[in-house]
């Protein structure tokens, strides 16, 4: 009977172990907030300056890209979808304990109140938690969150996403899923999606006064320990706080909870704990933010996120922050690398993108000296043609066909598209953009990331945008290597 019992043990431990150390890996969502903290695992305790927290609002809001280019450090956006304040104090918990930034910037706004009772939430915070380690902190608190029913599943995305078994286990066909601009934990948010007949509700929402002193409030006791535990936490560590609200196009309508009495509460908090408070809703005419700036009522789009962060980055230059200067730090040069526009200004690093020199002329106004490829990790990859000068075109007169075929062993990564048409190339269509820097001319344009490293050939047609005429024979590459 003994031997059987230890037996049993022996075998709920190893599938334990299974189960929690190595199927939990595979089936683990691949959300935004879990490829954040695949990059920061990249970084030293020493290495993080700033981490930006909070719900979509962060991530859709702060380009550690800009921030990190206009104040030469390194910074981390740790927001994830609907994070509330509770997991917000636990993340940092743990965060805390294996880094040690200088600052700490927090997003607040009423909705960090909803978001703490809200049923539809709960599934939400498991983006934050299936990336902490298990061990009895985490499972005190998710008990204090989930019932007995939810639990094995809170535990074990096996058990969760169990519906994914079949296509995780058997699926090796190699499909990859276009991902969105993401850097550091900021997602791009395209477009404009607010219906036309929301324009006159929100017509005059840069016009409108915002003044705390007309205005008071309260915050909920839960959100106000929060809050203080969360300041606890960051003095302890000797690390700075500073409170932020994003662009809020619904700010004087909110169905949150009243926008103005909240904020008046946290201004009235963050003066009483000496905290930095900046609520970009009192600095539309100075970021300047347009409605067209927005993707929805409650995050701007990459627009906006471009203008939030540029904002941000000169807010602390005026402030007494002071942080380290990364420029000579390997990891700042290596995201820097990254940076499409820093790349594009700095020769040095211009010199490194996988290039070809060739002598084509497409028309009389379009001469073509030196192909290159800058692949950014995760995200979109542009294609530079460097011109030959003196031109005068704007871009928009071609279309640019990408004909780009891999070599064997990596056809497995074509499009869907590519597959489902029998095709061994990737085909991808373009409107460059004309960009001139330092006397050179450049033509850039977009194509969608992909897992190809190397191609055996690259063709580009080019097309008269107006006649469609298409120029042959094409600009062929031939073999290249992204590596």
């Amino acid at each position: 009977m003994k031997q059987l019992l230890l037996k049993s043990t022996l075998f709920t431990i190893i599938v334990l172990v299974l189960l929690l150390g190595v199927m939990d890996r595979l089936f683990l969502t691949d959300t935004h907030f879990n490829r954040t903290m695949r990059e920061l695992d990249r970084y030293e305790a020493d290495e993080v300056d700033i981490f930006f927290c909070g719900s979509s609002h962060v991530f859709t809001a702060f380009n550690p890209e800009i921030i990190d280019k206009e104040l030469h450090l390194n910074s981390i956006n740790l927001g994830s979808g609907a994070q509330n304040l509770e997991t917000t104090a636990f993340l940092l918990s743990d965060i805390l304990e294996r880094y040690n930034p200088k600052l700490i910037v927090l997003d607040v706004f009423p909705g960090n109140n909803y978001h703490l009772n809200a049923p539809t939430a709960k599934g939400f915070q498991l983006e934050v938690f299936d990336n902490l380690e298990n061990n009895l902190k985490k499972l005190k608190y998710l008990r204090s969150i989930y019932s007995i029913r939810e639990f094995s599943s809170v535990l074990s995305p096996t058990i969760r996403n169990h519906k994914d078994w079949n296509d995780k286990l058997f699926n090796r066909n190699g499909n990859t899923k276009a991902a969105a601009e993401f850097v550091r934990g900021y997602t791009n948010n395209p477009g404009h999606h607010v219906k036309d007949e929301s324009k006159n509700s929100f017509r005059d929402f840069n016009t409108k006064t915002f003044v705390y002193d007309t205005v008071s409030g309260s915050l909920p006791e839960r959100v106000k320990e929060l809050i203080l535990q969360i300041h606890s936490l960051t003095a302890e560590k000797n690390v700075e706080l500073m409170f932020v609200s994003t662009p809020y196009l619904d700010w004087y309508k909110d169905p949150n909870g009243n926008y103005y009495e909240f904020t008046a509460a946290i201004k009235e908090m963050s003066d009483s704990l000496d905290i930095p408070y900046l609520n970009f809703n009192k600095q539309y005419v100075a970021l300047p933010l347009e409605f067209s700036d927005f993707k929805d009522v409650a995050h701007v789009n990459s627009i906006g996120a471009e203008k939030v962060s540029l904002f941000f980055a000169s807010y602390l230059k005026e402030q007494d922050f002071t942080f380290k200067d990364r420029r000579n730090d390997s990891i700042w040069m290596r995201n820097q690398s990254e940076n499409f526009e820093y790349v594009l200004k700095t020769p040095k690093l211009m010199d490194r993108l996988p290039a070809t020199q060739v002598e084509y002329t497409v028309w009389d106004s379009l001469k073509i000296a030196k192909f290159y490829v800058h692949a950014k990790p995760s995200t979109v990859t542009k294609i530079i043609l460097e011109l030959k000068t003196p031109l005068q075109i704007t871009g928009e007169e071609y279309i640019v066909q990408f004909h780009g075929k891999p070599v064997k062993t990596q056809k497995r990564y074509l499009s869907n598209e590519a597959k489902l048409k029998d095709r061994d190339r990737n085909i991808w269509y373009g409107r460059p953009a004309l960009k001139e820097l330092d006397g050179t001319k450049y033509l850039i344009f977009e194509i969608p990331a992909s897992k190809i490293t190397d191609y055996e050939t690259i063709l580009l047609y080019f097309q008269n945008a107006e006649t469609l005429e298409v120029v042959q024979p094409p600009l062929n590459i031939g073999p290249l290597s992204l590596k």
